[in-house]
């Protein structure tokens, strides 16, 4: 069947998240939630913090891994004031001056019978309130009973999307899909990530609603405009031959000489008086370390 490279539908390998779970290197918690005749894939990391299987530092947040299912009408009207109600995450707590506007949107648009708690994603409102994703919502509106799916990509640990990807199954057979940009420039949805960042960095995993996360999206900003592309450089000085070790926040890497560190690894040198070595940071996950003198290696 057409489209099924995408999602099971029937006998067909929901190839979809095995490429989430491939691409997305913590501790899974698939959960398959029926709804409304919707099937909603989430990854409830919280349950594995609160389980005491992973600490907080080393989980991403709740999100939508999918959606998909048969077009159907909505059976309710629409709840205007409990979706006002909801957070979007990051999005909530950065100047609307810094980033892109942002709507509560629906993987499953209300229209074709999406739910509100499942279904919310941030969603830029140009995709939001675009040609192209609502002319494909009218045709599984219009052609009820069609198979479509709405899957969020993402790219760190929080729960906003840099993409999201929309398909669905026509009548002829063919498969009409289209990848939708869901962030402005690199640096907002880095600093989306590093928000999120600070966030578990805590004792406590905030929620983005509280008082404090004003406060919360400065700092994040300030770090992050100040360490971007910096070099920052670490030596044994006179006398000292114990050996450096520059280790790595969670789930970032350090590159050396072409070989990547583990998830929080460190960059280690040899122990010699006068070893010296650099560290750039070129991303929310990613440094990239230099050697001045010494023998350093990365674990």
């Amino acid at each position: 069947m057409p489209g099924c490279a995408i999602f099971s539908l029937g006998n067909c390998r929901s190839s979809g998240l095995d490429e989430y779970i491939a691409t997305m290197p913590h501790q899974h918690n698939v959960r398959r939630i029926p709804v409304e005749g919707f099937e909603y894939l989430w990854d409830m990391s919280s349950e594995l913090v609160q389980q005491g299987i992973v600490p907080a530092s080393a989980a991403v947040d709740d999100r939508l891994i999918a959606a998909h299912g048969p077009s159907r009408p909505a059976a309710k009207a629409r709840e205007g004031s409990r979706l006002r109600g909801r957070t979007l995450g990051p999005v909530s707590v950065v100047d609307r001056l810094e980033r892109l506007p942002y709507d509560r949107g629906h993987a499953i648009g209300h229209a074709l019978s999406g739910v509100l708690g499942l279904n919310i994603i941030p969603q830029t409102r140009a995709v939001n309130c675009g040609g192209l994703w609502r002319q494909m919502e009218r045709y599984c509106q219009e052609h009820r009973g069609t198979y479509f799916f709405c899957r969020p990509i993402d790219a760190g640990l929080s729960s906003h999307p840099k993409e999201l990807d929309f398909g669905v199954l026509c009548g002829d057979g063919s498969l009409w899909a289209h990848s939708f940009q869901n962030c402005g420039a690199t640096e907002e949805l880095e600093t989306f990530e590093c928000l999120y960042r600070e966030r578990i960095g805590s004792r406590s995993r905030r929620d983005f609603t509280t008082t404090t996360r004003a406060a919360l999206w400065r700092l994040c900003c300030r770090r992050f405009r100040r360490r971007l592309g910096q070099q920052y450089c670490y030596r044994n000085y006179t006398t000292r031959t114990s050996a450096v070790t520059l280790k790595a926040p969670t789930s970032t890497y350090i590159d050396y000489a072409g070989s990547n560190s583990s998830s929080g690894g460190t960059f280690v040198s040899a122990g010699a008086t006068g070893d010296e070595a650099c560290v750039i940071p070129v991303s929310m996950t990613q440094y990239m370390g230099t050697v001045r003198l010494g023998t350093w290696s990365v674990h």
